[in-house]
């Protein structure tokens, strides 16, 4: 594993393709968001260079996976690659784009990260945490870089830290008027349609296969669902039927204020 070149590499989810338009990478803008957060950090201990490997007709490097294998943007094919199940086929094509730096990925899919594993190309992985009440984001890192997650743990949000957050967020809330309802409650969030949280195994769940057991458990409680605020306006509708016909009252209001 070679350190010694002084060229960043940034990159992240580039099968992702936008379901509104899957002619395009819904990933872009963050990688192009973590490019600029971390590059002048970086360019401070050495790295000089820095460019992106995206699925973008306007970078020089167009990394359209779905072009290179004859593939089409829809999701059988996106998991398919997302897997690894197409990495033999990939390997020529994309080795040379990864051969000359340190790689910084945001939330790198199972496909690049065992390419790179297998290569021994350096990266460093940023994932953004589910601790979305601080003053900013709240990364998660890995890498294969021996030593780096141990050099960093000094900066390790540690779990006293989480819960004065956690405390002080209470306690603003308890100033506002809030909506009462009671303690049994049963609170269901809606999420974006084939997001990485709703994988199961080789494919994506979605809220309807739910609906049973979502029923059984809000017998006899009140119902409440917070829709997700970047689901498309046809999973919107969809869920929304849903939960009503479960009887749910549909609720606006913070994620937090509800918790």
């Amino acid at each position: 594993m070679d350190l010694d070149q002084d060229q960043v590499i940034f990159t992240g989810n580039i099968a992702r393709f936008n379901p509104v338009d899957p002619s395009r990478c819904n990933q872009n803008q963050n990688i192009n968001w973590l490019r600029h957060i971390v590059s002048v950090h970086l360019q401070a201990i050495g790295f000089n260079k820095t460019r992106s490997v995206q699925w973008d007709p306007g970078q020089a490097q167009d990394c359209n996976l779905y072009s290179l294998l004859g593939l089409n943007p829809v999701m059988d094919d996106y998991l398919a690659i997302y897997l690894g199940q197409h990495n033999a086929s990939l390997e020529s094509h994309l080795a040379p784009l990864f051969s000359d730096g340190l790689v910084v990925g945001f939330e790198t899919p199972p496909f690049l990260i065992a390419l790179f594993d297998q290569w021994q190309v350096p990266y460093i992985d940023v994932i953004l945490g589910p601790l979305r009440f601080f003053p900013d984001l709240v990364p998660a890192l890995r890498s294969n870089i021996p030593g780096v997650i141990q050099g960093l743990s000094a900066e390790r949000l540690g779990e006293h830290e989480i819960q004065v957050m956690a405390s002080w967020r209470q306690a603003h809330l308890a100033k506002k008027a809030l909506r009462y309802f009671p303690d049994d409650s049963l609170l269901v969030v809606g999420q974006t349609a084939y997001d990485t949280s709703q994988l199961s195994g080789s494919r994506f769940v979605d809220l309807a296969e739910f609906a049973d057991e979502i029923a059984l458990r809000g017998r006899g409680r009140k119902m409440l669902f917070k829709p997700h605020p970047y689901a498309t306006r046809e999973d919107r509708l969809a869920q929304l039927t849903l939960m009503k016909k479960l009887g749910a009252e549909v609720v606006d209001d913070n994620i937090y204020q509800l918790l």
